[in-house]
């Protein structure tokens, strides 16, 4: 009975440092941001912007992602039902067993993120926030119409479930925060604007990324490509997947996550890749 136990626990050793490993194992995810069906053509259409997220569901398939996260402004106009089916129909067509997440931007709750709105965004989605770990990291997705908006209930609570959430990635060798809004285009410290979290509310939120050694924020609703750093933490915003500005394209980023760290690369439509090198379909 003694040599028995003792085999036991070598061969329970042995599976739970195989079982450690595969969760530290690199996979890659790809983030879509700003599909927006409707801008292109100013609400008239959005036939264009079905062009191309066929174009990227179809990549999304080939490539097998571990999994993708929608980082906001899925429609141009909420309360256009055609927009909002066909956004559905776009996103149905990724494979039902690559998981798909979603973050709110403000097109999908409104500028001042009402309750009402909010709300009716939870009922659809099941949810405003996640948070899940996947392989040795964890990931975090936010609600920051709410944070920009300032509506005190809702920041207050998603705060304390942020806090919550990051003391539990330290368990994790990587952490990956989401939201549509960037906290800020190239500096922690330029001046408010309407593309970045103002800054009443900005500095608490960099200094909980830094404090629990966040390793990089990635963001949308720019519709063009930004980056900066602070304290440590890289933050990423990545283009549209529907009507760019600036000199990007539309497109999407894909996020490599490894032991030692993360990198990250956007691709506009004209550039899709066929595979991830190093990575195996389905990583």
């Amino acid at each position: 009975m003694g040599k028995l136990l003792v085999w036991i626990m070598i061969l329970g050793s042995v599976a739970s440092s195989v079982a450690a490993q595969k969760r530290s194992d690199p996979f890659f995810f790809i983030q879509l941001s700003d599909p927006q069906l409707g801008f292109i053509d100013d609400n008239r259409s959005y036939a264009r912007e079905t062009e191309l997220m066929e174009l990227f569901t179809d990549a999304i398939n080939r490539l097998r992602p571990a999994f993708v996260v929608v980082t906001g402004d899925m429609v141009h106009d909420l309360n256009d039902a055609g927009q909002v089916a066909e956004f559905d129909r776009l996103i149905a067509r990724i494979d039902p067993a690559i998981p798909v997440y979603f973050t709110p931007g403000n097109h999908d709750v409104g500028n001042e993120a009402r309750d009402r709105l909010v709300e009716a965004y939870i009922k659809k989605y099941g949810y405003d926030r996640f948070a899940f770990a996947h392989r040795g990291a964890y990931l975090i997705g936010l609600n920051t119409p709410v944070v920009w908006a300032d509506c005190p209930d809702r920041e207050r609570k998603q705060w304390r479930w942020l806090a919550a959430k990051l003391k539990r990635s330290r368990r994790y060798g990587r952490t990956i925060v989401l939201g549509h809004h960037p906290f800020f285009l190239e500096s922690a410290d330029e001046k408010d604007r309407y593309e970045n979290i103002p800054s009443v509310r900005r500095g608490k939120y960099l200094d909980l990324f830094a404090r629990y050694g966040v390793d990089c924020y990635l963001s949308g609703h720019l519709h063009f490509c930004a980056s900066g750093s602070f304290g440590g933490v890289r933050f990423h915003t990545a283009g549209a997947a529907g009507r760019p500005l600036g000199n990007d394209r539309s497109g999407f980023r894909v996020v490599k996550v490894f032991p030692e760290k993360i990198e990250t690369v956007y691709y506009g439509f004209d550039r899709l890749p066929e595979r991830i090198d190093g990575f195996p379909a389905g990583n």
